[in-house]
């Protein structure tokens, strides 16, 4: 985003009003993300506990998982579940709450999946009571805020044109005691060369408060197919229905505890990712509305768009950077309208324009590329910026930079996952590192991507692990799985199968007696196949030795020691 201090008047309240609904849409964020976490929390404990209770025995046959979770359930586990109805503020969330409830009823028997799949249900109907609780205000409060600021724009404004106090000459400001009293300072002396008393001067209009029909009619208003309550219907019903489909008998008896826990972490995460893209996109639409209602009040003719200077924003909004558009034809329909926001996590605004202002000068943006502020024309549009730094760095430098910031969002998802597999001291040390490794060291980040999988192997190897006092490793055993070799107590070897049953790698943890012969302890032999006279192929472990890698240290060594 442009420097603040070098943006006319009009931008600057712009980007301050677009700051403070983004900063309370942070806090309203929170609460819900709060409420996400304690829903997630409050279904694993309940899968942990049917695992537990019911699916304790390892080896169950599906027929086995199936008898069990049809077990009818006891008085005392339907009563906690209605319990959870009587603390539903919203009224339609609670009477549907209800309705499933009367449902299942209303059956002779229900089985422990049926309330397990009741459960699923209602917490995600809880998230939509948190929702539509929380979320009313919020907007309310948003549409408030950019109202009475349009309001003091158009009047700003006006006053500009009908006294000849543009922009560069003097600066407005709203007296901090008497709210409708405006004052232009000129900015070097601090001197007030013109006040407008807003409340009794009758040639200026008024403010004026957002009616209470109006913002109604906004809440209830349609835009992108649905309004905001809709969509957070939709949202949490898509929640409870792929929450129930992992509670099938089928589904369970093919999946352990912990890989339940992951499948519903996942679909909570999904869903808090759509209730947090929801408020950003609501609360801009809300918010721009009410400006706009403002304008058209308040007598603001025209309104010009204000792009974020980066290579996150969307190609529409880099073209529309700077395009001015009569109010009057101000018309909010995504990427065949005018008016922001074009489409979920928009961040383009827009700006009174009024034409006789004084403008000139200069704005400050950011070169992404060398990490520093640049100076542009105050007119400069996005394809301006943008060519400029073209014309410094080049195309290629400016694609890759555009790339890494495209998919910074998945990157970051890449980046910690791996974190979570290699530790944080195994892999770059920061995100921006591992992007430059990605974008600029191919086969540094092809070595990275081969350790990981290699620590996923070798983990998921170990699960299906024997450890014996053996005099020699089995050349077979079951595929992808280890053998440990134990003398005393002391790992001695371990030997690591493929897909096929036969030996792919050996950790040897000593120097087999013999530390002149294997000074290296411990060490890796790689098995491979080799062609004999005959023709044929046989598996050898080649020799000699070789050190761990860092997958085989971070599974085989370190791990260990923890």
């Amino acid at each position: 985003m442009a420097d603040k201090d070098k943006l006319t008047y009009w931008e600057r309240r712009a980007l301050w009003l677009e700051q403070q609904t983004y900063d309370k849409g942070s806090d309203h964020i929170d609460v819900l993300i709060r409420a996400y976490m304690q829903a997630q929390q409050y279904l694993v404990g309940e899968a942990d506990k049917v695992y537990k209770r019911y699916l304790d025995k390892s080896g169950l046959t599906p027929a086995e998982v199936a008898r069990i979770l049809n077990t009818q359930v006891t008085p005392a586990q339907l009563a906690q579940l209605h319990a959870l109805i009587k603390s539903t503020q919203n009224k339609q969330v609670k009477k549907q709450l209800q309705t499933y409830l009367d449902g299942l009823a209303v059956k002779h028997r229900i089985t422990q999946l049926e309330l397990l799949r009741a459960k699923s249900y209602v917490v995600a109907k809880r998230l939509a009571d948190v929702e539509l609780t929380e979320s009313k205000p919020y907007y309310i409060d948003a549409m408030q805020d950019a109202y009475n600021r349009a309001a003091t724009e158009s009047i700003i404004g006006r006053t500009q044109r009908d006294f000849g106090v543009y922009q560069g000459d003097t600066v407005p400001t709203v007296d901090t005691d008497k709210h409708e009293v405006i004052n232009f300072v000129e900015p070097k002396t601090g001197d007030v060369v013109q006040r407008l008393d807003v409340a009794h001067d009758k040639s200026v209009t008024h403010f004026k408060e957002l009616s209470t029909d109006y913002v109604d009619q906004m809440l209830k208003t349609p835009w992108y197919g649905k309004n905001y309550s809709q969509s957070i219907w939709h949202d949490t019903d898509k929640l409870a229905a792929s929450l129930q489909q992992l509670f099938a008998a089928k589904q369970m008896s093919g999946m352990s505890e912990r890989d339940m826990r992951q499948a519903i972490m996942k679909q909570f995460g999904s869903s808090a990712s759509d209730a947090r893209r929801l408020i950003r996109t609501e609360s801009a639409y809300f918010a721009g509305q009410a400006k706009l209602h403002g304008w058209q009040e308040h007598g603001t003719e025209k309104y010009s768009l204000l792009a974020v200077l980066d290579f996150r924003t969307s190609e529409f909004c880099r073209k529309h950077d700077g395009r001015v558009y009569a109010v009057k034809d101000a018309k909010c329909a995504g990427f065949a309208g005018t008016y922001p926001p074009f489409h979920p996590y928009c961040r383009t605004i827009a700006v009174a324009h009024f034409t006789r202002t004084k403008r000139g000068g200069y704005r400050t943006a950011r070169d992404p590329i060398a990490n520093k502020a640049i100076k542009i024309p105050a007119d400069a549009t996005y394809r301006d910026w943008e060519q400029l730094l073209i014309k410094k760095h080049g195309r290629d430098a400016i694609t890759a930079t555009r790339t890494k910031s495209q998919n910074a969002s998945q990157d970051l998802k890449q980046y910690r996952r791996y974190q979570d597999v290699l530790g944080v001291d195994n892999g770059p040390e920061s995100f921006d590192k591992f992007q430059a490794m990605k974008y600029n060291d191919i086969e540094g980040y092809h070595a990275l991507v081969g350790t990981v999988r290699e620590v996923n192997a070798e983990r998921e190897a170990l699960k299906n692990h024997i450890s014996e006092a053996a005099h020699k490793v089995p050349f077979v055993s079951y595929p992808n799985s280890t053998f440990d070799r134990m003398i005393d107590g002391q790992l001695i070897e371990r030997r690591y199968y493929g897909v096929t049953g036969k030996p792919r790698l050996d950790i040897d943890f000593t120097h087999h007696g013999n530390s002149k012969l294997h000074p290296l302890a411990p060490h890796a032999h790689t098995w491979t196949t080799q062609e004999r006279a005959d023709g044929k192929k046989t598996f050898v472990r080649e020799s000699p030795y070789r050190p761990l890698n860092k997958a085989e240290r971070i599974v085989n060594i370190d791990e260990k020691r923890k």
